[in-house]
């Protein structure tokens, strides 16, 4: 059974423009990652030999967030992901801000269905694709 993550009723409102080069990598490099999945390298100079601007996310952090600086470490990354013209993702949260700041994403699958099962809850918005997904046109 999969339930709908609560963040997905987050009310944002982007105030960035996407008419840019910008393209945003939040991938992960973990035992979740899908074995069959391109190299991020591969991806990088793909991308860069098309004159995009590639930059790097990730939506774990290597220090404690508390409540003092929670809030302006979420606007900080939403403010990071609506930036950005388009993101591939293939982390579960990397979607989620993906939805929330109406940012084109495309979400590569995982080798659990963590990705797959929180998209059916996203699948209908035109600017979230789920790759080798098959989308009803």
């Amino acid at each position: 059974m999969c339930i709908r993550d609560s963040s997905y009723s987050t009310n944002y409102q982007n105030k960035y423009d996407r008419n840019n080069k910008n393209i945003l990598l939040c991938l992960r490099n973990d035992r979740e990652k899908s074995d069959e999945r391109i190299a991020q390298k591969e991806m990088e100079e793909f991308l860069l030999n098309l004159s995009y601007k590639v930059s790097e996310t990730d939506t774990v952090v290597k220090y404690d967030i508390d409540k003092k600086n929670r809030y302006n470490e979420l606007n900080g990354k939403l403010k990071q992901f609506s930036e950005s013209r388009l993101v591939v993702t293939d982390r579960l949260h990397g979607m989620i801000f993906c939805y929330i700041t109406g940012t084109p994403c495309i979400v590569l699958k995982t080798y659990n269905h963590k990705v797959t099962g929180q998209y059916e809850w996203i699948k209908a918005v035109s600017y979230t694709h789920l790759d080798g997904y098959k989308r009803d046109v």
